[in-house]
């Protein structure tokens, strides 16, 4: 959903590679004959959840270790300061995401 968005955004920032899998649940929207019952909604919910943990693991899986994409250098050129300019307790502050690069 909309959430991803963001979510994508603040792991672009981390440099941090991501993908989004969606599992549907709300198939009533389409389905005119009937009413959808909770145990339905349910029951679909408990197949994304199988259909997405084999997909995971199946990603995880086969991944190569050495994987390296473009997320892994995102920041890099982005501090335009000079490291002799930029004070030690903001060095300190921003070091988990940008110690490579200072």
């Amino acid at each position: 959903g909309r959430a991803g968005v963001a979510e994508g955004g603040l792991a672009g920032r981390a440099e941090i590679a991501e993908a989004r899998m969606a599992g549907v649940t709300y198939y009533d929207v389409w389905k005119e004959d009937s009413e959808v019952t909770l145990e339905e909604v349910l029951e679909s919910a408990e197949q994304n959840q199988k259909a997405i943990k084999a997909a995971v693991e199946e990603a995880v899986r086969t991944l190569p270790e050495d994987l390296e994409c473009d997320a892994h250098t995102a920041l890099e050129g982005t501090v335009n300061t000079p490291t002799e300019a930029i004070p030690e307790e903001t060095k300190d502050r921003v070091e988990p995401l940008l110690g490579d690069y200072l």
